[in-house]
């Protein structure tokens, strides 16, 4: 093979390579749409309907916010009797 020939099928080989990494799928990133969470006026709504109050209420309100939005908000757990280990 000639010189300009070797070159010829060099670029050409090139020109393949960059168009097959062109249609390949571009890296994944993270989504540009911020993550909404309850807001507390939304999650005091939510507590006075299941009419909590208390501690019950501060931990539902604390939960609410946390989660974020559309998610179902899980039921109240009945209050257990703190305990401490034995040392």
């Amino acid at each position: 093979m000639r010189a300009g020939a070797r070159a010829a099928v060099v670029a050409v080989i090139g020109l393949l390579a960059c168009r097959l990494c062109a249609g390949a799928e571009p890296p994944a990133y993270p989504s540009a749409t911020p993550v909404r969470h309850n807001s507390l006026k939304v999650c005091n709504q939510q507590a006075d309907a299941k009419k909590l109050s208390g501690a019950a209420r501060t931990q539902f309100v604390k939960h609410c916010q946390s989660e974020t939005v559309g998610a179902p908000a899980p039921a109240p757990a009945a209050a257990a009797p703190a305990t401490q280990a034995a040392r």
